[in-house]
């Protein structure tokens, strides 16, 4: 038998509008009918993946929630409690429905059992991967997620890339001018993951660059706090000049330099590193020291992390950039130059290492370099 939720303490916050608190009464209202009904559901696709990380929904406005469906008479009597509580039906496909609500987007996924195995939009997955679940606080609603949700989550956004870009489905996008602003959304998104899809390469001045925000994505100021929050002191600073500014004063580089916390590289992380908890709450050094060391050989991407479990000096400690060669001034512009930074609307997208390393070379007192920039 299944194991029953087992309640889970949450210690993250993150902002709560009414927006979130209406799309987190729409999950509640299906999950009710869900208990009802006796069928089991849990948060799935993004959704999963926000709640799970961060206790939010996504900020694409869009929510899913899976339910185990025993046979289509079960997904016929959930269809029908969910329209009583006042839901309108979109669209619904053999895998899915597409519901809305207060203006607001919702797909039930349809997981449905076969040797064992669910399929998934496309994926396969076993069946005991959601045996047993947990409890998660979601905008002051409890919701279920599967008790492995991190090894869902590697799954799901590692092995194959292209769900995160297309998790809205097809059904949304024969809906409405939301679903063709997201696809579009999407689209350049995937591109740029990929390295294509910006716009026209630009060199960017140095005024340019010290009015860039640092990070905008909600998610990324979550899931990489305490690596943000040194740099920034405590979240008070957004622009890259303001960075500058702030550690350029010597006695808050100093104290900076007591607070640094080196991450524990013995044991593995879970893929892709930007979504692991584990990776960016152990320790506050990523961003820190790359200013402080600025720009240096060998230091290789998140990709490679487990690849130097247990190596000494630890991965992106002081002792291991120290004992990185140096760039020269032509080695960083050849950089740069072949790899240029992503902006949108005055911020950076992708790139932030080698802004922090220009960061360190500021405020050392040594000159600018122009960056290559592209604009989504």
């Amino acid at each position: 038998m299944p194991e029953k939720p087992s309640s889970v303490v949450v210690n993250h916050e993150f902002p709560s509008d009414s927006t979130c608190l209406v799309r987190a009464e729409n999950l509640s209202l299906v999950a009710s009918c869900c208990k009802e009904l006796g069928l089991r559901y849990w948060l799935s696709g993004r959704t999963m993946l926000y709640g799970s990380k961060l206790q939010c929904l996504p900020i694409d406005n869009f929510d899913s929630i899976g339910v185990e469906i025993p046979d289509e008479k079960s997904c016929t009597k959930l269809l029908l409690a969910v329209l009583s509580k006042g839901f309108k039906e979109v669209k619904r496909t053999v895998s899915n429905s597409l519901l809305k609500k207060d203006g607001h987007l919702l797909e039930i996924d349809y997981f449905i059992k076969n040797d064992g195995k669910y399929s998934f939009r496309g994926h396969s997955l076993a069946t005991d991967g959601f045996q047993s679940l947990e409890e998660v606080l979601v905008h002051k609603h409890l919701f279920s997620i599967p008790t492995n949700a991190d090894k869902l989550i590697h799954k799901l956004y590692t092995e194959r890339r292209d769900v995160f870009f297309t998790a809205v489905p097809k059904a949304v996008q024969d809906t409405s001018i939301f679903a063709i602003r997201w696809m579009r959304h999407l689209a350049k998104r995937t591109l740029t993951f990929f390295g294509y899809g910006a716009g026209k390469s630009r060199i960017l001045s140095e005024d340019e660059f010290r009015h860039l925000q640092f990070e905008r994505d909600l998610f990324n100021k979550q899931i990489r706090k305490p690596h943000l929050d040194i740099i920034t002191d405590n979240g008070k600073i957004e622009t890259i000049g303001g960075i500058i500014d702030y550690l350029k004063n010597r006695e808050v580089l100093e104290k900076v330099k007591k607070d640094i916390i080196e991450t524990p590289m013995s044991k593995s992380f879970l893929e892709p590193m930007h979504f692991d908890h584990n990776f960016w709450h152990s320790g506050n050094n990523f961003f820190i020291n790359c200013i402080l060391y600025s720009f240096r050989h060998g230091i290789p991407p998140y990709e490679e992390v487990n690849e130097y479990r247990c190596s000494k000096p630890a991965l992106y400690s002081g002792d291991f950039y120290r004992a990185q060669p140096e760039m020269s001034d032509h080695e960083i512009v050849k950089i740069l130059a072949d790899s240029p930074i992503i902006l949108k609307d005055g911020a950076l997208i992708s790139g932030r290492h080698r802004a922090c390393a220009m960061i360190g070379r500021l405020i050392s007192g040594k000159p600018y370099i122009p960056f290559i920039a592209k604009e989504l």
